[in-house]
């Protein structure tokens, strides 16, 4: 399982070359590109990383450094983990303010991720926030006080490492999300259905030995998990 990176913040002369350099010591690149504006062709100041090799199902990380406000959010919102530098910005849905509602996901992650109530309480009255904030609310996973933005990101592949092999298994880690994400999406026996068939497929590929698989401590011991585990489809 690759690690996908949202990166906001970015000087907009930015290139995805720029990308890949600043994260090639953290691991393999498969991909870095900015986002660009349809009209004027020029950097809008945020993109992605991809790290590792991709897979049915990955985890999306947001890195954010800096504010997340309107469009930035919606794209943060789209990841599956998101992970802000301490006082590095504030966030927030602000549209109304110009006559307008989000219209790049917004109101329906924000009321999926927080609950319908507070989602329209915010939107619709336009109100920015500090990351506490928003970790408060449901928004962030965790507010790191890295020292610069060099030292957050550091932080940042640190912690995604943990979800990847040999920590965890990538493919499990992979099911989690694709189970959760289109799970809560469709009816409720259908979403068990989804568990159900992800859960065998795992156990096709890393079967529990029948002697573990009744014990109350199985679970407690460490293991170690092979990374070409990782790459397969």
């Amino acid at each position: 399982m690759g690690s996908k990176l949202y990166v906001g913040n970015l000087s907009y002369d930015v290139t995805g070359s720029d990308l890949q350099s600043l994260f090639a010591p953290h691991g393999t690149i498969t991909s870095a590109e900015i986002i660009a504006d349809r009209d004027t062709g020029r950097s809008k100041g945020f993109g992605f990383v991809q790290m590792g090799s991709d897979s049915e199902a990955e985890a999306a990380i947001a890195a954010l450094n800096g504010h997340s406000v309107g469009g930035g959010l919606e794209v943060a919102m789209a990841a599956d983990i998101r992970i802000a530098r301490k006082n590095a910005g504030k966030m927030g849905l602000p549209e109304v303010s110009l006559g307008v509602l989000p219209g790049t996901g917004g109101t329906q992650r924000l009321s999926r991720l927080i609950g319908k109530s507070k989602a329209i309480e915010l939107m619709a009255t336009g109100q920015l926030f500090d990351f506490e904030r928003g970790k408060l609310l449901g928004l962030l996973n965790e507010i790191v006080d890295g020292s610069d933005g060099a030292d957050f990101m550091k932080q940042v592949m640190e912690y995604a490492r943990q979800f990847t092999a040999p920590n965890r298994a990538s493919r499990a880690v992979g099911g989690i999300k694709r189970a959760v994400q289109t799970g809560a999406e469709i009816p409720f026996e259908s979403a068990l259905a989804l568990e159900r068939e992800l859960f065998l497929r795992g156990h096709q590929i890393a079967p529990i030995a029948p002697s573990e698989s009744g014990s109350p401590f199985s679970w407690e011991r460490s293991a170690a998990f092979a990374r070409s585990e990782a790459s397969d489809s």
